[in-house]
């Protein structure tokens, strides 16, 4: 991990190299899987435009290895800081969906003719 500490229970002791930002988005990311935070709540709490908060949980997990888990059920959507097995599972259960119709997407295109413009 890339943090001055490996420790995920506090979000005052990860730091991430000065970058307020990405503190700040790390700050409102709860523990575990039971009230998740959108993008857009992050985004209207922080200030940070939800582009940007999007790309900061994408940090989070590729640079800073934080188990950020995302979860999109019926009455339930948003990110949270994965804390166990099963909320592991739950968090990767859509990104294997997405991986999986972003991958049919891609091969239907590579098949469809072009028109002549």
């Amino acid at each position: 991990m890339d943090t001055k500490t490996s420790s995920h229970s506090s979000p005052n002791l990860v730091k991430f190299g000065g970058n307020e930002r990405l503190q700040r988005v790390f700050s409102l990311i709860p523990h575990g899987i039971v009230k998740p935070v959108t993008a857009a709540q992050i985004s209207q709490i922080s200030g940070i435009p939800i582009r940007r908060v999007y790309d900061c949980i994408q940090q989070l997990v590729m640079k800073y290895s934080i188990p950020v888990g995302g979860v999109r059920h019926d009455n339930q959507h948003g990110y949270f800081i994965i804390t166990n097995e099963q909320e592991r599972r739950a968090a990767l259960l859509p990104l294997q969906s997405n991986a999986k119709e972003l991958t049919r997407r891609a091969s239907v295109l590579a098949r469809l003719p072009l028109s002549e413009a």
